[in-house]
């Protein structure tokens, strides 16, 4: 199971608790970014993860959940 991340509240929750986040393009056919990574970085268009933005409008950031 995973929670999808999406606002403001989520990426930082994420940061502190230094949770790996896994990137997926959005798209129909799911396509996965072999990024996982700890959030860095909250600008408000993008995310940085790994060293790397990645959009929030183009991608689809995941939290794994127990």
């Amino acid at each position: 199971m995973y929670r999808l991340l999406k606002s403001d509240i989520d990426f930082f929750i994420a940061a502190l608790l230094q949770s790996s986040v896994s990137v997926r393009l959005q798209s129909d056919d799911e396509i996965v970014i072999p990024i996982n990574g700890i959030v860095v970085k909250i600008p408000p268009k993008a995310v940085k993860i790994n060293g790397e933005y990645f959009f929030r409008d183009k991608h689809e950031f995941r939290v794994a959940v127990n």
